[in-house]
């Protein structure tokens, strides 16, 4: 029974893990109609090879590279079907076609693409195509492969006669590619419209508050407040997020002791825990049940009230109290009742592992 109820809740929680966001957009199709609807959220890597769209009276339909001219966001950014030949992979000689965010529009186009965590560029322009990339290394930081996006746009500022456009030093990104691409545009075609479609990666901030607790009996029990800044990433990372705030709790631990001649001493603790934390969090799905672990430091204040209970005396009482960084780690699950509002489970570790805590949390 107990494995049943297991594996139910294990496949309830892949299965609503898989659920799509979507977002307002349109997709230009390869034989030049327009569709208005909502995307597949703008999460670059999912979006490589194919894009969910729908609107209000069709299913779900995806796209591939070879379906679509084009698709935008009305809040991000313009993506393009493109081929190109990768030089990186000496195994084939085969054009590959992938969507990729255009950066910069004019008489040399960029795009951009993510792939396994690596950045890549392609830029595109007087009948030709130049495939762009960083150095590849191993873990130990060896270069296994020079890159080649310094010489690649050297040779490409040698046809401006601008001496800074040709000796300045490019930064491996987006941003600082975008930049040179647009000023060589202006410097060889002045008569041409150059556009940088460049933006920096939003940042998604919210707010969320928790409070929770448990009681197993007067000497465990515990109460936690949070408040914290959350920030994310949605085109990088849809699962990670930063947290940034204040977190209380309050708990009541006991423990024992026995000496040689077998008397027991018993202890009882009333800690008071005031930190600022600056954590990761990393929620494994994105549906209604989301396990998640979260890990960091914190600026971290402990006062420690402690009764010691001899045998057959009375209790001694003492105090303390710490100040310093502390590590923590948490781990646990969110269940989501709406888009704001969830409940939460979370074990946390800070100075020592605590209680167990079960509450509820709403983010602004």
């Amino acid at each position: 029974m107990k494995k049943s109820l297991a594996g139910l809740l294990f496949f309830f929680a892949t299965s609503i893990s898989a659920q799509t966001h979507f977002s307002p957009g349109y997709v230009i199709k390869s034989n030049g109609d327009t569709l208005h609807g909502f995307l597949q959220e703008e999460f670059r890597p999912n979006i490589l090879t194919s894009l969910q769209f729908k609107d209000t009276s069709s299913p779900i339909e995806t796209f591939t590279p070879e379906e679509l001219k084009s698709f935008a966001y009305e809040r991000g950014g313009i993506y393009k079907s493109i081929s190109f030949r990768n030089s990186l992979d000496a195994t084939t000689d085969t054009a590959e076609i992938c969507f990729a965010l255009q950066l910069v529009e004019g008489n040399y186009n960029l795009f951009s693409f993510i792939r396994k965590g690596q950045t890549y560029f392609v830029i595109k322009g007087n009948g030709l195509s130049y495939f762009l990339y960083n150095d590849v290394t191993n873990g130990n930081g060896e270069v296994l492969v020079e890159g080649n996006y310094s010489s690649r746009l050297r040779s490409l500022g040698a046809s401006c006669k601008q001496a800074s456009l040709i000796s300045q030093e490019i930064d491996y990104s987006e941003k600082q590619i975008a930049v040179f691409i647009n000023k060589l545009n202006n410097c060889i075609s002045p008569g041409t419209s150059s556009v940088n479609h460049f933006k920096e990666a939003k940042i998604d901030i919210r707010f969320a508050a928790f409070a929770g607790g448990i009681y197993i009996d007067r000497y465990r029990n515990q109460v936690t407040l949070d408040g914290a800044a959350v920030l994310t990433y949605p085109q990088l990372s849809r699962n990670m997020s930063v947290h940034i705030g204040l977190h209380y709790a309050g708990m009541v631990r006991e423990s024992h002791s026995k000496d040689y001649y077998g008397f027991v001493t018993g202890y009882v603790y009333k800690d008071y825990i005031f930190c600022i934390p600056l954590a990761l969090q990393y929620n494994f799905t994105r549906g209604i049940i989301q396990p998640f672990v979260y890990g960091g430091f914190a600026l971290a204040f402990i006062k420690e009230n402690q009764a010691t209970y001899y045998y057959n005396l009375s209790p001694s009482f003492s105090s303390s109290t710490k100040f310093g960084v502390s590590a923590i780690g948490a781990a646990g699950i969110e269940g989501h009742i709406s888009q704001r509002f969830f409940v939460k489970a979370e074990w946390r570790f800070e100075l020592y592992f605590q209680h167990p805590v079960l509450g509820l949390a709403y983010t602004f």
